[in-house]
């Protein structure tokens, strides 16, 4: 799930025109994520355990889009667009408490998070240019999209009194969906990412 507060800036062509178009967007994203930790031994007798924990978290994003517009219908349009994110911020964290701490099969509690770095995304877009407040430079649409991110896992654990921490980077697939509001200087052309999301 992803969701961002926008602060828009754009130049170019305006709300249901067809045409490229380029923009920047600051705001915030918020993140689910699921945390989940496991053990397994393969000395007789043979075991596998795993305990999960999950959390909401959010981050600061900057990001910039490319696309393409196609007017359908009247002031109704449909667009295709790539963009590249920065991200910053701490995102989800939580504790691990199901473990027991308690021999050498059990899953061991400890504190976990999530760090965004930067990602890729792939977002199609369906809009609307009302007119009224937000002028024939804006629209409204919903969106959605396939990212590719990186992030940065900080996981631990908790044994007898000792605190054990580690990181470790990995690529997410998360795939978002959502609405938004597009406003713009001049003639412009619009510049956003997902305002709610899912």
């Amino acid at each position: 799930m992803a969701a961002c507060v926008l602060m828009l800036l754009a130049a170019g062509r305006a709300g249901a025109q067809e045409g490229l178009y380029a923009g920047v967007a600051a705001g915030w994203d918020r993140a689910s994520a699921d945390y989940t930790k496991g053990i397994g031994l393969d000395v007789p007798p043979a075991s596998h355990e795993t305990a999960t924990n999950d959390a909401l978290g959010g981050f600061g994003t900057v990001r910039a889009s490319l696309g393409y517009r196609t007017v359908v219908a009247g002031r109704m349009s449909v667009s295709a667009e790539f963009e590249a994110a920065l991200h910053g911020g701490a995102g989800p964290e939580g504790y691990l408490r199901e473990g027991t701490g308690v021999g050498d099969r059990d899953v061991w509690p400890g504190p976990w998070s999530v760090e965004k770095n930067r990602g890729l995304g792939a977002n199609v877009r369906l809009g609307y240019a009302p007119g009224g407040l937000l002028g024939e430079a804006g629209s409204v649409y919903l969106i959605t999209g396939a990212h590719w991110e990186r992030a940065t896992v900080w996981r631990g654990s908790d044994i007898g009194g000792e605190s054990i921490r580690s990181e470790a980077d990995h690529t997410l697939r998360p795939w978002v969906a959502g609405a938004g509001v597009v406003g713009g200087l001049g003639e412009p052309c619009p510049a956003g990412g997902p305002l709610l999301g899912g």
